[in-house]
């Protein structure tokens, strides 16, 4: 199957408009930064703290740290 057809396009905006909202609705929530990033290829919403973790648990390759990701990130929310 075809992952390029119209519909997935759709979808993945759609889905990546709703990760950058509860990104910004998370950041002013918390006080924390948020990021928006594609893991697994999806949109996904993570804290720069949880960021930090899943990098010590070893969820990315080796050598791979916050700040690589963070520079890659798709959006970054900060709290106002």
């Amino acid at each position: 199957m075809k992952k390029n057809t119209i519909f997935h396009k759709l979808i993945f905006s759609w889905e990546l408009r709703r990760a950058v909202k509860r990104a910004r609705r998370l950041a002013d929530q918390t006080r924390r930064k948020h990021l928006v990033i594609i893991y697994g290829g999806k949109p996904v919403c993570i804290s720069k703290q949880r960021l930090r973790q899943m990098v010590h648990q070893h969820y990315f390759r080796h050598g791979v740290t916050a700040a690589m990701i963070e520079e890659r990130a798709v959006c970054t929310a900060m709290p106002r």
